[in-house]
């Protein structure tokens, strides 16, 4: 036996729990007996049921039999339309067989996403036969409508009446209902799409799209049955290309090492002085602001079907700073038989400035209802400039001091850095417009984005 998706036994649960009596629903119809026994209705709803799920045609011919039957009383199979009736309940089944294997083909050739495929296979799997050749001569073909008619709309309550046209009051509804089909098709919200009621409604309809085995029904949709279940299991249909802005946050190091050292002889004893302090920078995460583009490639969502491409500028940085910054450092000298102090001090990084921006590309690989995967490169350019000072200060105790140095010199330092990537992400769609991103990036990088635009 085959699994089926829980969403579609959700809604066979529903619909046996919850849907109208078929019973009450063709009652003015039926004969009394069936109405008055409790074990006949029992039967004869079952029956109702069933019939009415392969084509309501078959509904007229069970009604006709139930009256030769047990009105007229008459018992021979051949004359009370029980022979017939299997015998076309039987063809039926095998037409609806080549129609089923139809709608697989279909489904293979509109989609490329084996999940989506799987899941739109399950559902018409489920109908294992459904076709309509024309029936035997003899049939009432107004009654036939009425019964459909009565299906289509089981709010009508309305008994059957000979003198009334019931093709054109069924070809009213059967166009109102193939219109809203194909409107939805063609220009569908997700919401309506994704609901279970929506689902309900195009396998309760099944009669009315393209292809279908009803070939009495006047008007059809312009898809079959298959292409609507891949629609509604694919993700939102890609325009030709799709707008998004984002923020995203990144845990991405760059470590820069410089150096500042002082060689200087001191006064006229020749002292020497030699301080060498070697710090490093790091740039440990990153706050980005972004714009990309989403490029179809093809018309549904499946292995490579649009390209994305994106830019955004850091406008936020975390740094580690050096911890043996700010330093200061003394060295005492003898000049002209005075005696003085040195003092040395190197500052903190001073006027620091980030350029940081970056472009991407990447493809989708896989896509499901509300998330996808998939892979790409980037490239990251990135310059970090900053400046530390480094200054002297003599001082003495002499009261004749003499040439007392000071000074205060400004280092500058500029790193650039070119960073090409390749990355793999998952997209979450929380909404229409808002979509989560999680990304890892090589070396070893991990980021979290915000995009809001229209969610793939």
């Amino acid at each position: 036996m085959k699994i089926k998706s829980l969403l579609f036994f959700w809604i066979i649960c529903v619909q046996l729990i919850y849907s109208q009596s078929y019973v009450e629903l063709f009652k003015e119809s039926l004969p009394k007996i069936i109405l008055e026994n409790t074990e006949f209705r029992s039967t004869v709803e079952k029956n109702l049921e069933y019939y009415s799920s392969i084509s309501p045609k078959l509904v007229y011919f069970y009604i006709d039999h139930l009256h030769k039957k047990h009105v007229m009383g008459i018992n021979d199979p051949d004359s009370n339309l029980s022979k017939k009736l299997s015998d076309l309940t039987v063809r039926m089944l095998l037409l609806r067989n080549q129609w089923v294997l139809s709608e697989k083909e279909i489904i293979n050739n509109s989609t490329e996403n084996k999940l989506i495929e799987s899941k739109s296979k399950a559902i018409v799997e489920d109908y294992f036969t459904e076709n309509v050749s024309l029936l035997d001569n003899g049939a009432d073909t107004n009654k036939i409508y009425y019964f459909y008619l009565k299906y289509l709309d089981k709010s009508n309550d309305e008994a059957y009446e000979p003198k009334n046209d019931y093709y054109k009051k069924c070809y009213s509804l059967i166009r109102d209902k193939v219109n809203y089909l194909n409107n939805i098709y063609s220009g569908y919200e997700r919401t309506e799409l994704e609901s279970e009621k929506f689902l309900e409604y195009i396998l309760e309809n099944k009669f009315l799209f393209k292809n279908s085995y009803s070939g009495e029904i006047p008007l059809k949709t312009d898809f079959t049955l298959g292409e609507m279940l891949v629609r509604i299991y694919s993700p939102s249909s890609l325009e030709d290309y799709q707008v998004y802005l984002f923020v995203e946050g990144l845990y991405e190091n760059y470590s820069f090492e410089d150096n500042i050292a002082i060689a200087e002889t001191l006064g006229t004893t020749n002292s020497i002085v030699d301080i060498s302090e070697t710090f490093k920078n790091e740039v440990v995460a990153l706050i980005d602001l972004g714009v990309g583009a989403k490029i179809k490639l093809k018309d549904q969502k499946s292995f490579l079907s649009h390209v994305d491409i994106s830019g955004s500028l850091s406008i936020l940085k975390f740094l580690n700073e050096p911890e043996n910054l700010p330093r200061s450092a003394s060295r005492t000298y003898r000049n002209m038989n005075n005696d003085y102090t040195a003092k040395y001090f190197i500052s903190e990084p001073e006027n620091s400035s980030l350029l940081s921006f970056k472009f991407s590309s990447s493809i989708p690989l896989f896509f499901e209802s509300y998330f996808s995967a998939g892979v790409g490169v980037e490239y990251r350019y990135l310059k970090y400039s900053y400046d530390i000072k480094n200054s002297r200060n003599d001082e003495t105790l002499s009261s004749t001091p003499v040439n007392l140095v000071s000074y205060d010199k400004t280092n500058s330092f500029e790193h650039i850095e070119n960073r090409i990537s390749a990355l793999a992400y998952v997209d979450f769609n929380m909404s229409k417009i808002f979509t989560l991103r999680l990304q890892y990036k090589t070396p070893n990088v991990v980021s979290l984005s915000i995009r809001v635009g229209p969610s793939l």
